[in-house]
Order: structure tokens, then C-alpha cells, then sequence
């Protein structure tokens, strides 16, 4: 069963402009509509685990990126291994999004883009931790999703 209220806000992005992708932590964020903060912009954040498919297979996931230095003989592989990853996922970037859905009750997200790529995130075990969220600046509401259920709250300017 989808949450009608969250369905919408993912519909309302379909026909939208990635404006810029980034990688925080192993969190993927998505500007879409306008650049940062503007008044028109929504910015998905979503949580692992996550992964980008492409139409002939999987591409990256948030397990790939790397956490820590000591796994590599440099600071500079390190940082260029995390810099590979990190573009691979923000691939979507300036793409277009054409479909968006969530499926409740597990929350997980499917995102597909004109570039051929699909964003998925997955739940691997229930609990109350958000799995995505969803800032819309046009209302300045704050869409929390997690297993628990849906959070609306104002957004903080």
C-alpha cells in the first residue's frame, strides 16, 4: 500500500532536472528542479542501503564507497577511489527523472532517469530509522519515510 501523500511528492518530481547529485557519507543527495535551496528546489536525501542500476546491470551501491584510508597504501588511492565511486553514483546528475514510486510498507524508492539508470533503496530490516527523505523548499515541508511510518514537518529555512 503507498502512502498517497508521499506518492505524490515522488510524482511531483517526474519531468524534473537533477540539478546536482553529491555523496555525503554514504548518503546520496539529490537537488532536483532548481539548484540548492532555491526556492523552487527538492532535495532527496537517501539513506542506505541504496544502489544505481544501469539498463545492462548494477553500477554502484552505497556499500562500494569507501570509508577509510587504512584500507588503502595511500591517502591519495584512498581519495581516488572515493572520488571514482562517488561520480558513478552522482552519474544522474543534469538527467531527467521520469518515473518515481515508493513501495509501502517497506519503504523502498525506485527512481528512473533519462540517462537509463534507476536509484533504489531497500530496507534489509524493519525499525524506525528513516530511509529517505524529501525537502520541498516550494512548501518548506519536510517528508521523513521510514518503516515507522511518514513525518511532515517544516522545513528550516
Amino acid at each position: 500500500m503507498v502512502d498517497p501523500t508521499v506518492q505524490a511528492k515522488l510524482t511531483s518530481l517526474v519531468g524534473a532536472h537533477v540539478t546536482q547529485a553529491t555523496v555525503s557519507g554514504n548518503t546520496l543527495l539529490l537537488w532536483v528542479g532548481a539548484p540548492p535551496k532555491k526556492a523552487d528546489a527538492k532535495c532527496l536525501w537517501v539513506n542506505p542501503p541504496w544502489r544505481v542500476e544501469t539498463e545492462t546491470g548494477f553500477l554502484v551501491g552505497s556499500a562500494d564507497i569507501p570509508w577509510t584510508a587504512d584500507d588503502f597504501k595511500s591517502a591519495d588511492a584512498f581519495r581516488s577511489e572515493f572520488e571514482r565511486v562517488c561520480n558513478l553514483a552522482c552519474a544522474v546528475q543534469s538527467s531527467i527523472i521520469e518515473r518515481a514510486t515508493a513501495l509501502f510498507l517497506s519503504t523502498d524508492l525506485s527512481i528512473t532517469f533519462s540517462n537509463g539508470s534507476t536509484l533504489r533503496s531497500f530496507e534489509c530490516e524493519s525499525g524506525t530509522d528513516e530511509s529517505w527523505h524529501l525537502s520541498d523548499y516550494s512548501t518548506m515541508q519536510l517528508f521523513r519515510v521510514a518503516p515507522c511510518g511518514v513525518m511532515v514537518e517544516p522545513l528550516a529555512p
